[in-house]
């Protein structure tokens, strides 16, 4: 679904209040699901109504209503989505968790849905499984990496469903968000956090995540708040446009497509900035699934999306409408060759070019 073209003018009033109504419908929606007062929801990177900017000290702590929302910028690994990263560390847990109570529970297959979207967690138990002697660590282990891998998929198949219409709410179109440049690397650095706290299991979950995504986020030099929207407003009318007040519709130009399938780790996108103009991007390492079969055990995931713009994602794969499930380490790949290739027809050949 394409987006509205930017305004030149002021947003009118009505404008206006309907993004605050959808932003308030969007909150109490996710209040009712979640059945808690700590909900998350993605944040575009954009100067924008409902974008906050955050530094490290607003971080707080994973899990409780301390917790800090909102867009940060790294010198080292761009703008990153704080509720992207803390979704797909909980997806982690949720994910490796499940696995091995169906891997001692001696399960071949498990089952959840989320957004619309059923996914199938497959688990085969290769000859010599039997006499393996410590089943619980090696479970735990695989599950874990694995996890992570998986976690990543589901991230990435957010971006694809709204890219083609999907919406969360129903009410408004997501698309300004799919692929904005930030999402990759911030699902990336999640998945990474999920996975190094699962490993820290001397104490709680949250409390590692807190103090992983705090020590990770140093590393990849975090700037403060102010920084983070400098950042942002720099690269308005170069990477976005928006309506003149900041208020109104988000025309999306550049999209970062980059999910490190041929290289194994995913490129973040830096705004030049004073002072960092010799700075290279780190490359964000993909989460490496472990080798499962000399563990006696493999373990993969499967994907069948069941919202009404299916369709148009399944064509990339089955072009004769004769499979509905999508696995991601073969068809991510042709799916996102026809999203760079109709990106290219919205927005032009330098669409996926910071």
């Amino acid at each position: 679904m394409a987006t509205r073209a930017a305004k030149s003018s002021l947003p009118s009033s009505t404008s206006v209040a309907l993004t605050i109504c959808q932003s308030l419908c969007l909150a109490g929606l996710l209040f009712i699901t979640t059945g808690c007062s700590v909900f998350r929801i993605g944040a575009l990177p954009t100067p924008t109504l409902g974008t906050f900017y955050v530094g490290l000290d607003d971080l707080g702590r994973h899990g409780s209503v301390t917790e800090g929302h909102g867009i940060a910028y790294t010198g080292k690994a761009g703008h990153i989505d704080v509720d992207h990263v803390r979704i797909s560390a909980d997806w982690t847990r949720r994910i490796s968790d499940k696995s091995v109570a169906a891997i001692m529970s001696g399960h071949t297959r498990y089952e959840f849905m989320s957004d619309w979207t059923l996914y199938r967690i497959d688990i085969e138990y290769l000859d010599g499984w039997a006499s393996v002697a410590d089943k619980e660590k090696i479970a735990r282990t695989v599950a874990i990496d694995s996890a992570a891998t998986f976690a990543f998929y589901i991230g990435t198949w957010h971006e694809i469903a709204t890219w083609y219409g999907w919406s969360s709410t129903g009410i408004y179109s997501e698309d300004p968000s799919s692929f904005s440049w930030e999402d990759n690397v911030s699902n990336v650095v999640g998945c990474q956090i999920g996975r190094m706290s699962l490993l820290d299991n001397d104490g709680s979950f949250n409390d590692a995540v807190t103090k992983n995504f705090a020590d990770t986020m140093r590393q990849l030099d975090i700037k403060d708040s102010r920084t983070a929207r400098k950042a942002a407003e720099a690269m308005c009318g170069k990477w976005y446009a928006i309506d003149a007040c900041g208020l109104g519709s988000v025309d999306m130009r550049k999209r970062n497509f980059d999910l490190g399938l041929d290289t194994g780790y995913v490129t973040p996108w830096l705004v030049p900035m004073p002072g960092c103009d010799n700075v290279k991007p780190e490359q964000i390492p993909l989460p490496e699934a472990d080798d499962g079969p000399r563990h006696r055990i493999r373990i993969s995931m499967s994907i069948r999306p069941e919202f009404f713009e299916r369709r148009r994602i399944l064509k990339a794969i089955y072009p004769n409408n004769d499979g509905e499930w999508i696995m991601p380490k073969e068809h991510y790949r042709p799916i996102m060759e026809q999203i760079r290739k109709d990106a290219v027809e919205r927005y032009g050949p330098d669409v996926a070019n910071p």
